[in-house]
């Protein structure tokens, strides 16, 4: 693989990096939306890329089916769930920021000693490339976690999917374009089903506050 092709997959991986640590700090509903946009758009332009050197055109459609439904219909259904029921601030976490800032170092230190050599066999040559994108999956995970708010929760799995893709796709995982088309089907729907459960919680409790919703139901 060319060696501006890697540098550009490298830069686009600490953008998926990036994005996720961000989304941990992010304290307004409406920034989770944003910054998910935003790696869903470096998403896009790993698979462009990955397209352009493979010559695959199941990976440009995978592309424009990515800007879509990640760039602009996911983003502007949650952006109106967010103003119609005022969610502005985001739920707290479980754990306050120095600990959160320890518990992504220990997730980022164990996948690096962990999985790269491992991903080094699986990939001679490029396995370095993308335990940062194994790193991006934890750290959604941990977003998903550590925040009592539904609606974060929401956001972590999303950005998790983005890992998850980025990994299968640095890895030479492709299958066929119907089955990669379902999967993006797949996410709408699910964001349908979650969006739609938040807005009824939030209704129904006045709150997405998983830990409120407990106390609000005993």
């Amino acid at each position: 693989m060319d060696i501006s092709i890697i540098s550009s997959l490298l830069f686009l991986q600490v953008l998926l990096f990036g994005t996720a640590f961000a989304l941990d700090l992010a304290r307004r509903n409406e920034q989770l939306v944003w910054i998910y946009a935003i790696q869903s758009i470096g998403v896009a332009l790993l698979l462009m890329l990955l397209g352009w050197s493979e010559h695959s055109w199941v990976l440009f459609t995978i592309v424009g089916m990515t800007i879509l439904i990640k760039v602009l219909v996911v983003p502007g259904v949650l952006v109106r769930l967010i103003r119609k029921h005022e969610m502005t601030f985001t739920a707290p976490a479980y754990l306050n920021t120095p600990v959160m800032f320890g518990v992504t170092l220990l997730l980022v230190v164990a996948v690096y000693s962990s999985f790269a050599p491992i991903l080094s066999r699986v990939a001679p040559g490029e396995g370095g490339l993308f335990y940062l994108s194994i790193s991006s999956f934890f750290v959604s995970l941990f977003l998903a976690i550590n925040r009592k708010g539904a609606f974060s929760q929401i956001i972590g799995i999303l950005s998790a999917e983005n890992a998850i893709v980025v990994c299968a796709a640095l890895m030479n995982i492709h299958t066929e374009l119907w089955l990669e088309l379902g999967i993006l089907a797949d996410v709408f729907a699910w964001l349908l089903i979650g969006s739609t459960f938040v807005a009824v919680v939030s209704k129904h409790f006045g709150t997405t506050d998983v830990s409120t919703m407990k106390e609000l139901a005993e």
